[in-house]
């Protein structure tokens, strides 16, 4: 606990979550998929949904890797690759 006092982890994740929360919000208006955005510091989760109103789940929950999940895993890691 010394090392994240010293270094000021706690402060820094405090501030570079509220921009990555910022960032996940706004993202959140521009795709009808996203129903929640929620997290703290740099701990975020983004619901995906098909009915933002009914808030029907994108893919059922524990079912297997179908449909457009594997898409946007793909996606998810192409981005990280390109950063």
């Amino acid at each position: 606990m010394a090392a994240y006092r010293e270094e000021g982890l706690n402060d820094r994740a405090r501030r570079i979550g509220e921009s990555l929360g910022a960032a996940l919000r706004n993202l959140a208006t521009r795709h009808p998929i996203v129903g929640d955005v929620r997290g703290q510091g740099l701990f975020w989760a983004i619901e995906l949904v098909r009915d933002r109103q009914t808030k029907e789940m994108l893919v059922p929950w524990n079912s297997p890797s179908q449909g457009v999940m594997p898409e946007i895993t793909r996606n998810l890691i192409r981005g990280r690759e390109q950063s």
